[in-house]
């Protein structure tokens, strides 16, 4: 008898569960469909209206994606920088996945982009990079763990080939040298897809001073929320840890 409850109690319980997740999924869907409607924007207009209200904008973001890539919204997310002038955009994915389909990135964004703009793509050749460019431009980089890691494993043979003495070697010394590397500034705003907190083991030196927010995921992600992110770090008062 008692068992016969526990399994009516799961029965019910699950079927709780399962219409939460359906409700969600087509809420979700809704407002892919609704934001798409405005999406398809790139113009002055779009600029206009992301615009009004913010007191700054990043120089450089860099999303921290915890989930399967879809290239379709990283896409978006990087039209969406370039229209708002953020310069350098960074994508953190600890497994590799969009390393290795960076092509399929690519080809998104050049679907998605006006003749008159430049994407850079610094995990490339960027021996045809040029100053002097008309028109809107952001520099698009990929990151893993084993890149990050490797960068301080390149610092240390650096030292040691150029035998650095112990009294040269401070911290800012270490931070200079390391964002010589790396090649882009220090993030001002990151922004974790996953449905925990968590840095995904993302490099500690780079993001000390960076502003960080969450989403649940970047799955069909819309402008709007792009534009709340943004808005809450033009009204927060960065104290650089004072």
């Amino acid at each position: 008898m008692l068992e016969a409850v526990y399994r009516f109690l799961y029965l019910i319980i699950y079927s709780v569960f399962l219409f939460h997740e359906i409700v969600c999924e087509k809420w979700s869907d809704l407002r892919k469909y609704l934001s798409d409607l405005n999406q398809n924007i790139t113009g002055p207009a779009m600029e206009q209206f992301v615009f009004q209200g913010l007191d700054k904008t990043p120089n450089h973001i860099s999303f921290i994606i915890d989930e399967t890539p879809s290239y379709k919204d990283l896409a978006n997310l990087v039209i969406w920088c370039m229209i708002t002038r953020i310069s350098f955009v960074s994508f953190y994915d600890k497994k590799g996945f969009l390393k290795k389909g960076v092509e399929k990135l690519e080809y998104e964004v050049n679907e998605r982009k006006l003749p008159s703009d430049h994407v850079f793509w610094h995990n490339q050749d960027m021996d045809d990079f040029k100053n002097g460019f008309s028109g809107r431009k952001v520099h698009v980089k990929i990151l893993t763990e084993k890149e990050s890691k490797k960068s301080l494993e390149i610092l240390c043979k650096k030292l040691i080939a150029e035998e650095t003495s112990t009294s040269e070697i401070t911290t800012e010394f270490i931070d200079d040298s390391l964002r010589e590397l790396y090649g882009f500034p220090d993030p001002d705003v990151g922004v974790i897809f996953s449905k925990i907190f968590s840095l995904s083991d993302y490099p500690p030196w780079q993001i000390r001073l960076t502003e960080l927010y969450r989403l649940n995921s970047h799955y069909n992600i819309t402008f709007n929320d792009f534009v709340n992110v943004l808005t809450k770090y033009s009204k927060c008062d960065q104290r650089w840890g004072t």
